[in-house]
């Protein structure tokens, strides 16, 4: 894949996306970007293949991150795409939401492809994934309590970052992995400078 010329844009973790810039807009590793567009997330396209049909079928999810690099997806009992995914663990989800000004098709968006694995709601790890979660950029998103709500953590297998225009990468998931434990531990030493 050609190697783009020019990375420059934006660090969406941004004071207007609700985060904080933690590094210059010029040369991000493409790593570094797709995680970014990962944490800057409230929301993404989820796509699934219906058992019976074959044919997919995409929905808009609530997303998050959780401790160890994971992205969380937030689903409803009582929704289509939960129920499909149950049957059929199989998805990719689109990340990266297209902003009121210029080409949307010029704006960064990443594309992840994995396996939902669902977490149980009695567990340590619903809890810790619910504290990553309430910790986006969309801040306290409290239906997530109702009884019908629970976590799916994604497994990612590919992913692809689209930065724009001639700025296409395939992008590692242990590379990637590797870049969300990294900037997690970063921002829980900003955010507890007196934690060991």
């Amino acid at each position: 894949m050609t190697k783009p010329q020019d990375r420059q844009w934006r660090d969406p973790v941004g004071p207007e996306r609700g985060g904080n810039v933690e590094c210059p807009a010029a040369d991000l590793p493409p790593e570094d970007q797709a995680w970014a567009i990962v944490e800057a997330a409230a929301a993404g396209t989820l796509a699934v293949v219906e058992d019976g049909t074959d044919m997919p079928f995409a929905s808009r999810v609530a997303t998050g991150t959780a401790s160890g690099g994971r992205v969380v997806l937030a689903v409803s009992a009582l929704s289509r795409h939960t129920r499909v995914l149950l049957a059929n663990p199989n998805c990719s989800l689109l990340l990266g939401e297209a902003s009121t000004g210029g080409d949307p098709m010029a704006q960064p968006r990443l594309t992840l492809t994995g396996r939902a694995r669902f977490i149980d709601r009695d567990s340590r790890d619903h809890a810790i994934c619910r504290t990553g979660f309430l910790a986006g950029p969309a801040g306290p998103r409290h239906y997530v309590d109702f009884r019908d709500f629970t976590f799916a953590a994604l497994e990612i297998k590919s992913a692809f970052l689209n930065a724009g225009f001639g700025k296409a990468f395939d992008i590692d998931p242990d590379a990637l992995l590797r870049v969300a434990v990294r900037r997690q531990a970063r921002r829980r030493v900003e955010t507890n400078p007196t934690q060991p």
